[in-house]
């Protein structure tokens, strides 16, 4: 990070000027490209110096009883000897800024950058913003329109989090295929996981993963988007999305394949309990 606060004392290195859109870009991809630059710029450069507050001259004290003498009279100067030395004093510590320690650690590779890109035009704007920017870890949200640049997300090594695979869409989204898109993806190597898009519908999960099944992607790999895919992607791979020895996990069988539609549990440990048992 030293070549972008620098030790204190130092002038903060000039940020550029967010770039111009690229040539032949059409209108929707510059107004979003511009807008994802502009908010890392903005994010990066550091705050405006303010001006400490003025203070009033201190008013003399009136003299009291028991009060030090003044400069000058009997016995200050043997009071002014046993004075020690007195504390440096240090400039206040600046004030914290999250949203710019957030986009530190983006640049830096500690945490991945997450953009809800829908329409092929914003993805493709934002697989350039993370070249130009030199963004190692981009994570594209409800990516509907991934399929044509599936081999440009694996050659950027960009995941994507995929929703709606039961849903048809109204215009002008009404051409993307979300039950598709897994396929697609897994063919040109993208990693991805499957999700619902909310809490509520969280049992719909296996659903999904079967509607992706449906339309031509393998029950293993469906199986690994709603498990290790996506504790990789938030992270906590090493301690869940897999049953492993050391690893958190809720362990569940069924009488059959778990996206089957006639499908089965028999029995579901947590915490090493058994919560559900069919007998």
């Amino acid at each position: 990070r030293g070549n972008r606060g620098g030790p204190p004392g130092e002038q903060p290195p000039k940020v550029e000027p967010p770039k111009q859109p690229t040539p032949g870009a059409t209108a929707a991809e510059q107004e979003f490209e511009l807008a994802l630059a502009t908010m890392l710029d903005a994010l990066v450069q550091d705050p405006p110096k303010q001006d400490p507050p003025k203070q009033d001259p201190a008013k003399p004290a009136d003299p009291k009883a028991g009060d030090a003498p003044p400069a000058g009279a009997p016995g200050a100067a043997a009071e002014k000897k046993d004075e020690g030395p007195k504390r440096p004093t240090y400039p206040k510590a600046p004030p914290r800024d999250p949203q710019r320690e957030a986009l530190l650690k983006v640049l830096d590779g500690e945490l991945p950058l997450r953009i809800e890109a829908h329409r092929t035009d914003e993805i493709r704007a934002a697989l350039r913003l993370q070249r130009e920017r030199e963004i190692p870890q981009l994570i594209l949200e409800q990516a509907y329109g991934a399929a044509p640049l599936a081999t440009e997300l694996a050659a950027q090594g960009a995941a994507a989090v995929l929703t709606e695979q039961l849903a048809s869409f109204p215009p002008p989204y009404d051409g993307y295929d979300a039950a598709a898109l897994p396929a697609r993806l897994q063919a040109a190597g993208v990693s991805f996981a499957l999700a619902t898009g909310s809490a509520r519908q969280a049992a719909m999960l296996p659903m999904c993963a079967a509607a992706a099944i449906g339309r031509g992607l393998a029950a293993d790999a469906a199986l690994r988007a709603i498990t290790l895919t996506p504790a990789e992607i938030l992270g906590i791979q090493k301690d869940t999305g897999s049953l492993q020895a050391g690893k958190y996990a809720d362990v569940l069988v069924c009488d059959r394949s778990l996206f089957a539609t006639d499908s089965r549990v028999l029995l579901v440990l947590s915490r090493g309990r058994t919560e559900i048992e069919v007998k």
